[in-house]
């Protein structure tokens, strides 16, 4: 099984072992503009970890967004 640990909003410090994805495109991400897209392009309850800093002040749909991330996290609570 896919084990997935992404990095939101990561531009250039990704964190290591991590998926990046932003944006606006930079050297140091793997996924750029996903933020957009429903639903996101990933398997639903494949993420073990996201790591998410100042980010969701940057997106219009932020909502759908954190349900995105809510249906692609494993081990819901």
């Amino acid at each position: 099984m896919i084990d997935l640990k992404l990095d939101l909003g990561c531009r250039t410090s990704k964190r290591e072992g991590y998926t990046g994805v932003v944006i606006i495109p930079s050297d140091s991400v793997d996924l750029v503009n996903v933020f957009n897209r429903f639903p996101f392009p990933f398997e639903s309850e494949t993420a073990s970890d996201v790591w998410m800093d100042n980010i969701l002040e940057h997106l219009e749909r932020f909502i759908n967004v954190i349900e995105g991330i809510f249906r692609i996290s494993k081990n819901h609570i």
